[in-house]
């Protein structure tokens, strides 16, 4: 995905399909990862998703949450970076639960708008919408 120039057009969409299939499983992972790691106790015994949030974790997995949004944030090019946050979004729970869940979009979507192929922006903010969906589903 770091050299989307390379790709003609009309296999985008295509590799769009497959690159955000990985991309959501390792979103998923990363997720399940830190929740395995890290919940306290008092997380481990709440059900829904929806009822944990920062309090319920650990340290050392929003230590370790912390570190993925670092080593994303350290991308330099912008396409690459917004497809693995978008990826991670779900992990912001561990961190702030869901109060940051809106700013974190509005920065997302705005940095979206800096990708200047029409048809690499506009799968790019469909899948965020779809992820971001899924997301907020769970609130």
């Amino acid at each position: 995905m770091t050299h989307i120039y390379c790709v003609p057009l009309q296999f985008y969409p295509s590799l769009f399909v497959l690159v955000t299939e990985i991309l959501d499983t390792f979103g998923r992972l990363v997720f399940e990862r830190i929740k395995q790691k890290g919940l306290t106790p008092e997380g481990k015994l709440k059900m829904r998703m929806q009822d944990f949030g920062p309090r319920d974790v650990t340290e050392e997995a929003r230590e370790t949450c912390k570190n993925w949004f670092y080593k994303v944030a350290s991308i330099r090019e912008l396409v690459p970076r917004l497809y693995m946050e978008i990826a991670i979004i779900r992990c912001n729970q561990f961190l702030y639960g869901y109060a940051e869940f809106d700013d974190t979009l509005r920065r997302l979507t705005s940095m979206i708008r800096g990708i200047g192929v029409c048809v690499c922006c506009g799968v790019c903010c469909s899948w965020c919408c779809s992820v971001c969906f899924n997301v907020w589903c769970w609130i």
